[in-house]
């Protein structure tokens, strides 16, 4: 059992990673923080550090983070979330060290691409050429 619980633990641990990444990349390339995405990545943060330190088996893991899906599924629903604080401080350990004006570039990027989109029906290579040839870019 405790091979199965090493390589189900390494496993948990390789997914809170690129849930951390995910988020990195996303508010990296413009796009904003996803309030189901954080909770996930919180809870299944807790729950890797939790299981050691409580000295737990780590096939608690296969449930407790399905159980951080189902819990971010949920949170939208409720206005006052418990939660709040500790994804807002998930995004903002995320983001540490990235560039606030590449954010920014990225972000009036994105939403002029959807722009031209929107109003001239085409596609998103013809917009980003486009926006190239506009020197929007």
């Amino acid at each position: 059992m405790n091979v199965v619980g090493i390589i189900i633990y390494a496993i948990c641990i390789l997914l809170v990673i690129d849930w951390f990444f995910g988020v990195r990349d996303r508010v990296r390339h413009g796009g904003g923080w996803q309030v189901p995405t954080l909770v996930i990545l919180f809870l299944s943060v807790v729950a890797v550090v939790l299981v050691p330190v409580l000295k737990w088996s780590p096939l608690h893991l296969l449930w407790m983070i399905p159980a951080s899906y189902v819990v971010s599924i949920l949170v939208p629903f409720f206005p006052v979330s418990l939660l709040q604080p500790f994804r807002i401080m998930m995004g903002k350990i995320a983001c540490i060290g990235l560039n606030p004006m590449e954010v920014a570039n990225n972000r009036r990027r994105n939403e002029r691409v959807l722009e031209l989109m929107d109003k001239e029906k085409i596609t998103l290579q013809e917009a980003k050429q486009k926006m190239e040839r506009d020197g929007e870019w």
